[in-house]
């Protein structure tokens, strides 16, 4: 088995093979988003436990997680068991988890400077969740071709096959192919 640091608080570690996905899951994890999931787990240590429902048994939060334990070949993981008043209120915790994060404004410019001052550091800056083409324009201010105010935000949407960018000036959105 590989030993990977516990950096979490958790309930109790629990075997892979027990734990059921919820197969009302919406959230669909690519290759990639997995690979670099488990990179961060060996490379940090497990930080967030994996949610199941003491009410149906599945997982609310934590899917990719799982794929990502299941990657780097762990037999076990440390799970938080939560109580949900009704399946409905459980739905809201799956469904919510993803998306409330989705909402969030990224500044390109502050994640710029963080990034800067990781790689002088000689870090590995695949480990923040940006890598390839999503690090250059990030790094070079390509910002697909469009010019952003430094100070500007603007948000981003993320799936397995493309990536959204909203102009906070205009409005216009803007997508390229992963």
């Amino acid at each position: 088995m590989n030993k990977i640091k516990i950096e979490c608080a958790f309930d109790k570690m629990v075997p892979i093979s027990e734990l059921k996905p919820n197969p009302r899951n919406c959230n669909h994890h690519s290759e990639e988003q997995i690979r670099i999931l488990a990179k961060v787990i060996k490379d940090r240590g497990w930080r967030v436990p994996i949610t199941i429902s003491k009410r149906s048994g599945f997982i609310v939060r934590g899917h990719a997680r799982l794929l990502a334990a299941k990657l780097l070949k762990l037999e076990e993981v440390p799970c938080d068991i939560q109580s949900y008043i009704s399946d409905e209120e459980e739905l809201e915790d799956l469904v919510g988890d993803n998306r409330i994060s989705e909402l969030a404004e990224l500044s390109i410019p502050d994640v710029r400077e963080i990034l800067k001052t990781l790689d002088a550091a000689h870090r590995d800056l695949e480990l923040t969740g940006f890598a390839g083409d999503d690090l250059l324009r990030i790094m070079d201010n390509l910002n697909l071709g469009q010019t952003f105010d430094d100070d500007k935000k603007f948000q981003s949407k993320e799936s397995d096959h493309h990536k959204l960018i909203k102009c906070p000036n205009c409005g216009e959105k803007f997508e390229f192919r992963k």
